[in-house]
């Protein structure tokens, strides 16, 4: 989702039924979610919050936020 936003930029949105805030909301979610239940590794759980915290700086220059 990162680098296709790289490429489209805030088209990206366009792919999702949920509205850009909300599919960020979700996977801010996901990420509060899967941190903690110690099933999850937490390695993977850090690449996924990265990638969620690239993705909300790249919609916050969208509107210039």
């Amino acid at each position: 989702m990162v680098a296709d936003h790289r490429r489209v930029g805030a088209a990206l949105w366009d792919r999702f039924t949920a509205k850009r805030d909300e599919t960020l909301w979700n996977y801010r979610a996901l990420v509060t979610a899967f941190r903690v239940n110690p099933a999850h590794p937490a390695d993977l759980v850090d690449e996924l919050d990265r990638t969620v915290i690239e993705l909300e700086r790249l919609a916050a220059t969208e509107t210039g936020a």
